[in-house]
């Protein structure tokens, strides 16, 4: 677990960018005001919470006004040692109530009473899933923080999905022997996908086989002889055209996968030496399937985008195979008819190398592709304004985890 200065810094930069990203468009505060009087008496029943349980973190669940924050941030209030954080799902709000806390100034983006180095912080995330991911990964859960919801708050889903995921995880180890029998690799491929090359030569000793659907009526000759080349392991190549159906094509794949594991790798994602070794001691776990984290590196390899989603975009890549499972929906698609526990790998990250490989036409035509498989339902366009964080803060979050990790209850699996 990270010590309380190297875990508040990364909320503190982590949730700065993300702010940033919505500078000059907050709006009011929304909720009723919390009167004096009501804050000091949810202050003394944090700090009788945190006497009765020897807890040393405080979780307060929404900004709210303000006032309450301020209040068990300010000096004196809680005991010395603990860890004060301020959770919230609404970055607009947020920015809205740090600007008139500061005399309307437009370039504060943390309250006063939040320091990059201490031990009381503000963490914004407008995803469930980024917020609960770094609160677990420091050490925040129901047995080990008090967790206040903050009466001044409006009703918040994202809030309630934090608390609930929070709740229904727990860290186990990873074994440290590999599973007996370890995964296939199994990926859908276009011919013209730039970086094939290393996308093989990432390929593991440890791997059985590469799995591979080509988006061609045959198999092209450069795609055997680019993975003889540089492949360690048999590849089994077969060819199908793509047709607007994503999950057709991953499924196709999937049936091609013996009884077992399987890992599926886009081409234009990779996986660092550190996280591939974990890959089949996760495959021994009694998990039934792993969410990975996935960074989308930009605008180069040392930052990779944040915010509203964007990490930690976790993928369910790493499953076991058996006839119900399957994946669903043409463009977007997920994998279901899994049976058991789910878990999150936080220290395997996917590293999302697209808009490092691709140009930005090409781009374009790959979501082109995504609107035809939805028929116009949906249209996706790059943005250019999305906040990004350093890799290395993210590198420091998961510092401690390359021997555990998180398994999900079955109501969140």
């Amino acid at each position: 677990m990270a010590s309380a200065p190297q875990s508040t810094h990364l909320f503190y930069e982590y949730s700065s960018t993300v702010l940033q990203f919505r500078l000059g468009r907050g709006h009011p505060a929304a909720g009723a005001e919390t009167a004096p009087a009501d804050m000091d008496v949810a202050a003394a029943r944090a700090v009788r919470m945190l006497k009765q349980t020897g807890r040393s973190r405080l979780l307060l669940l929404g900004l709210g006004d303000g006032r309450l924050a301020r209040r068990l941030a300010a000096p004196d209030v809680l005991p010395p040692d603990v860890e004060f954080t301020v959770c919230d799902a609404d970055p607009e709000h947020v920015r809205a109530i740090v600007v008139s806390e500061s005399s309307g100034n437009p370039s504060r983006i943390v309250p006063e009473w939040a320091h990059p180095f201490g031990n009381k912080q503000l963490l914004v995330d407008a995803s469930p899933q980024a917020l609960f991911l770094l609160l677990a990964l420091h050490g925040y859960g129901p047995d080990t923080a008090v967790i206040m919801q903050n009466q001044s708050a409006p009703p918040s889903p994202g809030l309630q999905d934090v608390r609930r995921l929070l709740a229904s995880s727990s860290r186990h180890d990873i074994p440290s022997e590999p599973a007996s029998s370890p995964p296939v690799i199994a990926s859908i491929l276009h011919p013209d996908e730039p970086g094939l090359d290393a996308f093989f030569a990432q390929t593991p000793d440890w791997a059985r086989q590469w799995i591979v659907v080509w988006d061609a009526p045959d198999v092209p000759d450069m795609a055997r002889r680019m993975a003889r080349e540089h492949c360690p392991v048999p590849v089994t190549h077969l060819a199908r055209e793509l047709a607007g159906d994503f999950s057709a094509q991953r499924n196709a794949c999937l049936s091609a996968v013996p009884a077992g594991h399987v890992l599926f790798l886009d081409g234009d994602e990779r996986l660092a030496p550190e996280s591939w070794a974990l890959i089949p001691r996760l495959a021994a776990m009694d998990v039934a399937g792993w969410r990975l984290p996935r960074r989308t590196l930009y605008p180069d390899a040392r930052h990779c985008k944040i915010g509203y989603g964007l990490w930690p975009d976790l993928q369910l890549r790493l499953f076991r195979t058996g006839p119900g499972v399957r994946f669903e929906r043409p463009v977007h698609e997920r994998v279901a008819g899994i049976e058991g526990f789910i878990g999150i790998a936080p220290a395997t990250s996917i590293l999302h190398h697209s808009r490092l490989l691709k140009t930005p036409d090409r781009l374009a035509r790959k979501l082109q592709t995504f609107d035809n498989a939805t028929q116009g339902a949906v249209s996706h366009r790059l943005a250019g304004d999305y906040p990004t964080c350093e890799c290395a803060v993210l590198d420091a979050a998961e510092a401690s985890w390359h021997s555990a990790s998180l398994v999900l209850s079955a109501d969140h699996a």
